[in-house]
């Protein structure tokens, strides 16, 4: 077979019976390189990768160091093999697997923690107020009325001055006092107005943190029954508004069953404690007809007879001071929370009250 011979000077032609080499090969004889001839219409060999070397300590499709136990014979408890270091001795291989056990497990600890505290910011966001459920602004902010255009019924109090909503025994003293007085009701130094400023939930956040609360035996009494009463009642304006209308707490509190609230009613079985002062009513303001008075009456006088069968007027009239929760309701009358009365209910009324002797 004819090959060719490279030496430092030059090539020459070595007829070498015998010797059989792969096209391309090199092999060294008596000094002289020789390598084979390729042929014209062969292409040469591909070059030979050798892969790196896999990384110390585990193995290379090993993406992130997992957990291990000394007992488990060079394989972790997710089935690993973890390589050993060229000279390693076998108390260093126990030291390096534990360390690196160490940081994964604090590096997942991190990312773990890094998540909750995000999706707690986020429950925490009150949101866009929707389109028509009202805003006011307080100390320079805008945010959500807690006073729900009415809803708020009788046993809870709305502030006007502060947008804080007060129940139980906190009720009629917060009423009394700014009815009394010129200014807002100052919000007393407890645990639950702490945890919820304004006594209604503004976030999803504070939807579960005051459910919890009047189920946690370790608050006060009193403070479990006001955040109960408000809890309640926010969950039944959430349910009477339409799901266009709810904020982000609305969207929290709607998805609560309004029956399963009363499945655990706090100290139910301390009847002392649920009951408290009624709600504090400015007759003067209610019944007086004057509207020019220094006591800002409504300014609205029962129809006179000659207005028997005028809805509107007869409606304006119920509305101020028959409405439901006062202490003169009218029955018959369909009014929703939020005060609209229903004309067939008010002519209804109206035609039995003219036909009656």
């Amino acid at each position: 077979m004819v090959v060719d011979t490279k030496v430092a000077h030059g090539a020459a032609k070595v007829v070498m019976p015998g010797v059989k080499l792969a096209p391309g090969r090199e092999v060294l004889l008596c000094g002289v390189l020789c390598k084979a001839p390729v042929p014209r219409n062969q292409p040469p060999e591909p070059p030979v990768v050798v892969p790196p070397p896999p990384v110390a300590g585990f193995s290379a499709d090993v993406e992130h160091a997992p957990s291990w136990s000394e007992d488990s014979d060079g394989e972790s408890e997710e089935g690993i093999v973890w390589d050993p270091m060229p000279g390693e001795k076998p108390g260093e291989r126990l030291q390096r697997l534990a360390h690196n056990t160490k940081v994964h497990t604090q590096a997942e600890k991190s990312s773990r923690l890094a998540a909750e505290n995000a999706e707690l910011d986020a429950r925490k966001d009150p949101g866009r107020v929707p389109d028509g459920l009202g805003v006011v602004k307080i100390h320079g902010r805008y945010e959500r009325s807690n006073e729900f255009w009415g809803f708020i019924e009788g046993r809870t109090y709305y502030s006007r001055l502060s947008n804080n909503v007060f129940a139980g025994s906190l009720a009629p003293m917060a009423a009394k006092f700014e009815q009394d007085n010129d200014g807002e009701f100052q919000v007393p130094v407890t645990r639950l107005y702490s945890h919820i400023p304004r006594g209604f939930p503004m976030n999803p956040f504070q939807v579960t943190r005051i459910q919890r609360f009047y189920r946690d035996k370790k608050e006060t009494d009193k403070q479990r029954i006001q955040a109960f009463c408000l809890f309640e009642a926010f969950v039944r304006i959430a349910h009477a508004h339409r799901d266009v209308l709810h904020d982000r707490a609305m969207q929290e509190a709607a998805r609560i069953d309004a029956q399963s609230i009363y499945n655990y009613v706090p100290l139910k079985h301390k009847e002392a404690l649920w009951v408290w002062d009624p709600m504090p009513h400015d007759w003067d303001r209610a019944l007086n007809p004057n509207r020019d008075n220094r006591t800002k009456g409504a300014g609205l006088v029962q129809p006179e007879g000659h207005h028997d069968l005028q809805i509107d007027q007869w409606a304006k009239y119920f509305i101020h001071h028959t409405r439901p929760t006062s202490n003169n309701p009218i029955g018959g009358l369909v009014m929703t929370h939020a005060h609209h009365l229903h004309r067939r209910s008010v002519w209804g009324y109206l035609l039995g009250r003219a036909l009656s002797p």
